[in-house]
């Protein structure tokens, strides 16, 4: 990055509202860097301890800065190496999950959020109709969550997640982001999300959190994501409301 477009970009952080969040600034700042080609694709940026120091703020508000950045496919973050701007079109609303040869593409046109229902051990998820939990697997996490558009229900998803992995997912992430985005901003080494789609008559749990009449046909989804070395990281089932669409879209790798 040219010394004059630092001096520049860095400029524009300094006078930015003083009260805009720091984290905004630091992301206002970035975005504006990439745009003006300050950042060009492929080039790393400062280190987190760099932007904290020129924010005069911690690191834990430069990797949450980040951590949207990540989400939004703006940046792409190489565990031991640093962070980068992304070389692909940034995602907007329904897009491919970076890093995975073929994954969902959203579950809808419209922005999703979640209502996360339950986040525990899967021993303790009985009430939730989990199946029980084989040798090794009592230490897993399970998720239930709605996913919302326009705030009506469009999805169910029950989520089990290795302990290692579930141990780093948050509530805040799982409550604003797609499975996929959020194993991809935790840098794990995704190979492929493998799944298949099948009719089902919607369960009484499923009809209640859809407002569906229960038994009513709906799509379902079972997925899984795995990494280079085929190792789980999460299993899904995912219950669809009557007439709602799925895009899928293929990522390169």
């Amino acid at each position: 990055m040219a010394a004059g477009t630092e001096e520049r970009t860095t400029g524009g952080a300094e006078a930015a509202d003083a009260h805009t969040p720091i984290y905004a600034r630091i992301q206002a700042h970035i975005r504006g860097g990439i745009a003006s080609g300050g950042f060009r694709p492929g080039e790393r940026l400062p280190s987190e301890t760099q932007l904290a120091a020129q924010f005069g703020t911690t690191r834990s508000t430069v990797v949450h800065a980040l951590q949207k950045l990540v989400f939004d496919g703006v940046v792409v973050r190489r565990a031991g190496s640093g962070t980068y701007v992304s070389e692909a079109t940034p995602r907007t609303g329904a897009a491919s999950a970076s890093g995975l040869l073929a994954s969902e593409a959203g579950i809808g046109l419209g922005a999703v959020e979640y209502r996360l229902l339950f986040f525990a051990p899967l021993a303790g998820a009985g009430r939730h109709g989990a199946s029980p939990p084989a040798e090794g697997e009592a230490d897993d996490l399970m998720v239930e969550r709605v996913a919302l558009e326009s705030g009506q229900p469009v999805a169910l998803e029950v989520i089990r997640l290795p302990c290692a992995v579930g141990q780093r997912v948050t509530p805040a992430m799982l409550r604003q982001h797609r499975t996929p985005d959020i194993l991809a901003a935790l840098d794990l080494p995704l190979q492929c999300l493998e799944g298949t789609i099948r009719c089902a008559n919607a369960t009484r749990r499923a009809a209640k959190l859809l407002q569906i009449a229960p038994s009513t046909p709906v799509l379902v989804r079972d997925y899984q994501i795995l990494d280079r070395a085929e190792r789980l990281q999460a299993r899904a089932v995912v219950w669809h409301r009557p007439g709602f669409r799925l895009h899928y879209g293929i990522a390169g790798r």
